[in-house]
């Protein structure tokens, strides 16, 4: 969990420094590693990420980080 909460404060840093679209892409990256964290940690899981079963919440996952990194790309003077 400490891993996750790290890893926004660094999208958070890099999103003031380099802008909201570079930060966008940051927390699609994100999330992408709390999917794979969750496929592939044994046991009852992580604290803080394992909510439902194991593959629903790597499907929700991916797909949260698919749609922020497209709508990271398309939208307009972000």
């Amino acid at each position: 969990m400490w891993t996750i909460c790290a890893a926004v404060v660094v999208v958070a840093v890099v999103t003031l420094l380099e802008g909201a679209r570079l930060g966008a892409l940051g927390l699609a990256g994100v999330l992408v590693g709390a999917g794979v964290a969750r496929l592939v940690v044994p046991g009852p899981g992580l604290v803080g990420i394992a909510i439902r079963s194991r593959g629903l919440d790597a499907a929700m996952y991916f797909s949260l980080a698919a749609a922020i990194a497209v709508l990271a790309q398309t939208a307009p003077n972000i």
